[in-house]
């Protein structure tokens, strides 16, 4: 899956990203600077011993043309330098 996201006003665009918790199974990680890789083990209760489940990995990777990347507290973080020139794309 590929997101992208522009701002046609300088300096109005930021974000922060980052993997919520919902299991004591998952555990998240930074990388290169600009990635988040998380890895998970869903298990149920309910059918089962607590052990059995669904395992799932990802990363996500944040591409900038023009402002700044860096990792805040286990998160990427985003923000659109406000003195960068946009340029019109045809």
């Amino acid at each position: 899956m590929v997101s992208h996201l522009w701002s046609e006003q300088l300096g109005s665009l930021s974000f922060m990203l980052g993997v919520e918790r919902l299991t004591e199974r998952m555990v998240s990680e930074t990388a290169s600077g600009d990635s988040l890789i998380f890895k998970a083990h869903a298990t149920e209760t309910m059918h089962s011993n607590g052990e059995c489940g669904v395992h799932s990995h990802g990363i996500f990777k944040v591409v900038a043309h023009g402002g700044t990347v860096s990792m805040n507290g286990g998160q990427i973080a985003y923000k659109l330098d406000s003195k960068l020139q946009m340029t019109e794309q045809k």
